[in-house]
């Protein structure tokens, strides 16, 4: 199963040592960029997923902003190549119409995205893009915590936030390969990636029957649509807590 992970770009080392991808990422492997935020992203779809083949469309600035323009061309390319998840743990703080268009396009690619890391319902007055696009292939995400509530930091709103997976010090490597734990719906919303991925693996099923499959599975939980996904995570030894509102710098 392909993944598509529309991010700050993959760099570095995931535990064993192995490249997060193949190809795509040949050229990325020796960089090192202003910020872990998609290769924390990657390990967290891999550790869910050790078999999906990652492929990594970096849409930041030099400074680690997201670019609006390469958030489109990237889900375009990603369509076009009919990639059958497209991973984007980012959020744009306005309602940006080509990328509505883009991702309601005929397409069987499912998008995964967070929900955003403000604390607030996700609405009208508070638009957050891609996740407030009225597509049935969208995949909101927020963040639960460790009592299975979700995170105060988490967006919610059960009018466009779709399932809830774990957002509290997840398990993930940085570009050096160090474990490390990540906090924020950029990690809930990998995570719910993951999970799609081996779900479409032993079911062979993709686009709108997957994610019906997978919303089944939720359980019931205030403030998002569908519930909490059954996730699992892998500890990792000895890894270094990173807390907060990760990924905040990915809003544009």
């Amino acid at each position: 199963m392909e993944v598509a992970i529309i991010d700050t770009g993959v760099a570095g080392y995931l535990a064993h040592g192995q490249w997060v991808c193949r190809r795509s990422c040949r050229r990325e492997h020796r960089r090192v960029y202003p910020t872990d935020h998609g290769t924390f992203v990657a390990s967290v779809i891999r550790s869910q997923s050790p078999t999906a083949r990652l492929l990594s469309f970096r849409i930041s600035r030099s400074d680690g902003s997201i670019s609006p323009q390469g958030l489109r061309t990237a889900i375009q390319t990603a369509q076009r190549r009919a990639i059958p998840i497209l991973n984007i743990s980012t959020v744009l703080f306005y309602q940006d119409q080509r990328i509505d268009q883009l991702i309601n396009n005929p397409s069987r690619s499912v998008v995964v995205t967070a929900a955003g890391n403000q604390g607030a319902r996700v609405s009208t007055r508070m638009p957050v893009t891609p996740c407030r696009t009225s597509s049935p292939r969208v995949v909101c995400v927020a963040a639960l915590g460790s009592n299975q509530n979700l995170l105060p930091t988490s967006n919610w709103g059960a009018r466009w936030v779709d399932v809830a997976a774990p957002g509290l010090t997840v398990d993930a490597h940085d570009q050096s390969g160090q474990p490390v734990r990540v906090t924020g719906t950029s990690f809930a919303a990998a995570t719910t990636s993951g999970f799609l991925s081996e779900l479409s693996r032993h079911t062979n099923t993709t686009g709108n029957p997957l994610i019906q499959r997978a919303l089944r599975r939720a359980h019931p939980l205030a403030g998002v649509s569908h519930g909490a996904l059954p996730t699992h995570q892998h500890a990792n030894s000895t890894p270094t807590d990173i807390h907060g509102k990760v990924g905040d710098s990915l809003t544009s």
